[in-house]
């Protein structure tokens, strides 16, 4: 009578087991950036391109009314920049994972490259606009091209968003999608 009852009890506690494991639970899928960000960091690195065009002009011309107005529009466009950039590495760092490789935490090592990319990208973001804000209000040649070389390294990071591989389709555990 024992075996009988431990038995049942053995077969009813498997099944309640195997649905403890937490890497094999079904995940909702990632939502697909929407049209209108990519559109908006299109219109960023437009925006950006433009910014600097003027700011060149303006130092050309050694206006400097013009100059101080548009390194205001330019610093608060790397703050845009820096913004984006905390989200993106809000949406790599919390939620599931769905790397292809994932270790036993759920976390894939496509995951981690996205997040480390991320946080390399905010770390470059925040020294440019350190050095940006150290180099406002000074006028010279060589502090000019330095603020050029800053906005041009931002919109480079920008552009870079645009092309960046998009995720790949998750793959479920046991090979259904």
């Amino acid at each position: 009578m024992k075996r009988i009852a431990l038995a049942a009890l053995f077969a009813l506690s498997i099944p309640a087991a195997a649905s403890a494991d937490s890497w094999r639970e079904a995940r909702p899928l990632p939502a697909p950036p929407a049209a209108s960000s990519i559109r908006d960091d299109r219109q960023d690195v437009r925006e950006l391109d433009r910014l600097m065009a003027r700011y060149d002009e303006a130092a050309a011309r050694n206006d400097r009314r013009d100059l101080y107005r548009l390194e205001s529009r330019l610093l608060a466009a790397i703050d845009g920049e820096i913004a984006e950039a905390r989200s993106a590495l809000r949406q790599c760092t919390e939620g599931a994972g769905y790397g292809r490789f994932e270790d036993r935490s759920g976390r894939g090592r496509f995951e981690d490259r996205r997040a480390e990319q991320a946080r390399y990208e905010l770390a470059r973001l925040t020294t440019l606009r350190a050095e940006f804000v150290n180099l406002q209000g000074r006028f010279s040649w060589r502090a000019t091209q330095r603020k050029h070389a800053v906005v041009a390294e931002v919109a480079r990071l920008a552009q870079a968003d645009l092309f960046r591989q998009p995720a790949p389709a998750p793959v479920a555990w046991n090979g259904h999608r």
